[in-house]
């Protein structure tokens, strides 16, 4: 009978560094949510070309000419419908009471967002 203590150590578990701790998979989850609901707001072609340009909703992020070529428009006119959905979150969100706690939680999603967006890293 083998005694507990005589039992080879346990093996550290290194953190995975790429894996979000549990504070920005929080901050991700509701920055998802906040999008979602701000981007379904949108008219379908303005929200779906949006997710598409920056890579939302679980597809990757394309090119004005990748969107374009999906829509059969200019890179120009693709930027124009852009520029307008943009505008109308921004013009939505200024609409919105916010604490400014809420104002540097959100602030710090996104930048975690924007971080996870620019290393490639699935989110």
């Amino acid at each position: 009978m083998r005694d507990n203590t005589t039992q080879a150590p346990c093996v550290e578990e290194l953190p995975d560094t790429r894996a979000p701790s549990p504070f920005e998979a929080l901050a991700i989850k509701e920055a998802r949510e906040a999008l979602r609901v701000r981007l379904g707001g949108l008219e379908r072609t303005k929200r779906m070309m949006t997710e598409f340009r920056y890579g939302l909703g679980g597809s990757l992020p394309h090119t004005l000419q990748g969107v374009a070529d999906l829509y059969g428009l200019s890179r120009e006119r693709v930027r124009g419908i852009l520029v307008e959905a943009l505008s109308e979150l921004r013009w939505r969100n200024q609409g919105c009471v916010w604490t400014a706690e809420r104002r540097r939680e959100d602030q710090r999603a996104l930048e975690i967002l924007r971080a996870h967006h620019n290393e490639g890293r699935e989110i």
